[in-house]
């Protein structure tokens, strides 16, 4: 169904209505503008017309760190990572080195790439080192 933003009251509480039964709904605080926290996503099942739903508590805490290099790259390359379950992509750069930094990603499995051919899957725990090849084209 794609992604639907909704914001919260001032204990950060939150209510969808009107939504189609027998579907997985994957509730996450918005990472992003947490970094360098982090909240763990919720999947949640509406079962039948009318009932409620409990996503239970989100739990914001420091996220984890995802660097890594690029074998022989160079300052400016675009490094890609996107989540499992929070959807949306983020973007950074490499330095003058190669590397690269992202902060603040929750600990649910994500995918790291430069070319999107060349895609590294990361289910780990904890903070995660990753080297990437250079494939110029």
């Amino acid at each position: 169904m794609g992604p639907e933003e909704i914001g919260t009251d001032e204990e950060g509480r939150f209510v969808m209505t009107g939504l189609p039964t027998g579907f997985e709904y994957v509730v996450h605080a918005k990472n992003e503008t947490l970094t360098p926290f982090a909240g763990q996503a919720k999947v949640v099942c509406t079962a039948s017309d009318g009932a409620a739903v409990d996503a239970g508590t989100i739990v914001v805490q420091r996220g984890r760190t995802v660097r890594g290099r690029v074998a022989g790259g160079r300052e400016g390359m675009k490094i890609f990572l996107s989540t499992e379950y929070s959807f949306g992509t983020r973007v950074t750069r490499t330095d003058a080195e190669g590397r690269f930094v992202f902060e603040g990603v929750p600990a649910e499995p994500v995918s790291v790439w430069r070319d999107p051919a060349e895609q590294e899957r990361i289910t780990a725990e904890g903070d995660v080192v990753v080297e990437l090849g250079n494939r110029e084209r």
